[in-house]
C-alpha cells in the first residue's frame, strides 16, 4: 500500500511533464520539446530504479522521490496567501485624471502642420512639440521604404484600416422607443449570449468608470477637441485573440493583417450589438478600432473581469495573454457588472520580465507600476514604440510574442495558467520555467513561405 501512495506521486509529474512534452511537438516549441523529453526521460529512469530499489528491500529512494514530487505539487498548486491587486484599477486613493484622447500618440501623429488644431494642440502642449518633430514623417504602417514592407501583403493593412474607418457612420443612431422592462439579470445573460454568438470569445459588463472615459475627442467622426461627456451607465467588453501561429512570426507584415482582421471582428461585433440594444429603445454606441474611442478599453475590460493590466500596459486576459483585440459597446440597458478579477498576472508581471528585456526600443519599464493621473499602473514610452512601428511598416508584436501568458489555450498551459493563478510560489516557479523551455529571448517562429511575401 505504501509502495502505491508513494509511486502515485511520481506519476502525477511524470504525466504533467509527459503532457507539456506532447503540446510542446504539437506547437513546434523545439526546445521545449527537447528540454521537456530530457526531463521526462530523466524522471521515468530514475522513477525505475527506485521501484527496482524498493523490490530489493531499500525503500528510501521510492520515498524521497515520492516526497520530492509531493513538495513539487504542493508548491506549484497549494492556493498560498497572495496580495490582491484589483485595487490597482481604481488608483491610489487620489481622484483620477481624464485622459485627453488629443494627447494619444495616434491623435498626435494625425494632426496635419499648418490646420487649426495643429497649431492649437502645439500652444496648449509645446512640450510634446519637439518630441513629436522627431516621430517619422510618414506615420502610417506599411508603405513602401519601411524595413519590412511587403508589396502584396502590407496593402491588405491600408485596406484593413480604410473599411474599419468607413464603419464610423454606424457606430451611434436612433433609439427606438423602449418596449417591455427588462429584468438585468436577464438581460446580461442576453447581451453576453449575443456577443459570444457574433464571434468574442470572451465577454464581461462592468460599470463606465468616468474616469476611463477621454475628456475631448482626438480622432472620430465628432470634431477634434470636443468635449466628452460620459452617457451611458453600463459597458460591454468583449475580446477576440489573435491567431497564435501569426503572432509567433512577429514582427512580420502578417502580424499587423493579423491585428486588422480582429479589429475587423470587434468592429462587426461592437456595430451589432450597439445597433440591436438601440432597436429594443436602450441608447448605445459602438467603441471600434480606428478613429472612434471614446472610452479606454484595457481597464475596462479589466474591471469587466476579462483580464488584468500588465507590464506592457494593456489588457493581459488570462486565457490568451495580451493575445487579444478589445471592443465595447457603452449602453444604458440595465445590465447586472460582472467583478474584477485577480488571475494572479500583475503578480506574475512584478518577476516576469521578459516583454521589457525582448523590447528593441527599451519602451517597456522594468520597475514596478507608478501612480499616473491617479491611476497606478506601468506604461509603455508610446513614442518609442510607434517610432519603432514605423521604421518597420508594421506593429511589431514582440511583446505579445514573448508574453509567457500568449501560449495557447490548451490543457497542459491551462494546467499552469491555474497555479499562476492559485499560488505565488507558482508564478515564480512559471516564470523561471519559461525561461528553461522558451529561452529569455525566444526567436520568431519562421512562417510559411507564402506568408513570406
Amino acid at each position: 500500500m505504501l509502495q502505491l501512495l508513494v509511486s502515485i506521486l511520481p506519476a502525477a509529474v511524470a504525466f504533467l511533464l509527459a503532457s507539456f512534452v506532447f503540446s510542446s511537438l504539437i506547437e513546434r516549441e523545439k526546445r521545449a520539446s527537447l528540454i521537456s523529453g530530457a526531463f521526462f526521460v530523466c524522471l521515468i529512469a530514475f522513477w525505475l530504479w527506485t521501484e527496482s530499489e524498493w523490490r530489493a528491500g531499500r525503500q528510501l529512494p521510492l520515498v524521497l522521490l515520492g516526497i520530492l514530487s509531493l513538495g513539487g505539487l504542493f508548491a506549484f498548486f497549494f492556493p498560498f496567501p497572495r496580495k490582491t491587486v484589483i485595487q490597482t484599477l481604481h488608483g491610489t486613493g487620489n481622484s483620477v485624471v481624464r485622459v485627453d484622447e488629443r494627447d494619444v500618440i495616434f491623435s498626435r501623429t494625425d494632426l496635419v502642420r499648418g490646420t487649426s488644431e495643429y497649431e492649437e494642440y502645439y500652444r496648449r502642449r509645446p512640450e510634446l512639440k519637439e518630441v513629436d518633430d522627431s516621430l517619422p514623417s510618414v506615420s502610417e504602417l506599411g508603405v513602401p521604404g519601411q524595413e519590412m514592407y511587403s508589396p502584396h501583403v502590407s496593402p491588405l493593412t491600408t485596406s484593413a484600416s480604410d473599411f474599419l474607418e468607413s464603419n464610423l457612420t454606424f457606430v451611434d443612431g436612433p433609439v427606438a422607443n423602449k418596449g417591455e422592462e427588462l429584468a438585468p439579470q436577464w438581460t446580461s445573460q442576453l447581451v453576453k449570449l449575443a456577443a459570444r454568438r457574433l464571434g468574442a470569445e470572451a465577454v464581461g459588463i462592468g460599470p463606465l468608470e468616468p474616469g476611463f472615459v477621454y475628456s475631448h475627442v482626438g480622432r472620430g467622426p465628432e470634431p477634434h477637441g470636443s468635449e466628452i461627456k460620459p452617457s451611458h451607465p453600463w459597458v460591454v467588453c468583449f475580446a477576440v485573440q489573435m491567431d497564435y501561429d501569426i503572432v509567433r512570426g512577429a514582427p512580420s507584415p502578417w502580424n499587423t493583417v493579423e491585428t486588422h482582421s480582429c479589429y475587423a471582428q470587434v468592429s462587426r461585433i461592437g456595430v451589432i450589438l450597439a445597433a440591436w440594444l438601440r432597436s429594443m429603445g436602450y441608447a448605445s454606441r459602438a467603441h471600434i478600432p480606428g478613429s472612434n474611442y471614446q472610452i479606454l478599453l484595457p481597464p475596462l475590460a479589466a474591471l469587466c473581469g476579462l483580464g488584468e493590466m500588465g507590464r506592457i500596459g494593456i489588457m493581459v486576459s488570462r486565457s490568451f495573454g495580451p493575445r487579444v483585440r478589445l471592443g465595447a459597446v457603452t449602453t444604458a440597458m440595465p445590465l447586472v457588472p460582472d467583478s474584477p478579477q485577480d488571475y494572479g498576472i500583475q503578480d506574475f508581471c512584478m518577476s516576469c520580465l521578459k516583454c521589457a528585456n525582448n523590447c528593441p526600443t527599451g519602451a517597456i519599464p522594468t520597475d514596478g507600476p507608478v501612480e499616473i493621473r491617479g491611476v497606478k499602473k506601468w506604461t509603455i514610452s508610446a513614442e518609442s514604440c510607434y517610432r519603432h512601428w514605423c521604421t518597420l511598416g508594421n506593429d511589431c508584436g514582440i511583446c505579445l510574442r514573448v508574453c509567457p501568458f500568449s501560449k495557447p489555450d490548451t490543457l497542459i498551459h491551462d494546467v499552469i495558467r491555474g497555479s499562476v493563478n492559485t499560488t505565488s510560489i507558482g508564478r515564480k516557479i512559471a516564470v523561471m520555467a519559461d525561461d528553461l523551455f522558451y529561452g529569455k529571448k525566444p526567436s520568431p517562429v519562421e512562417l510559411p513561405s507564402l506568408t513570406k511575401t
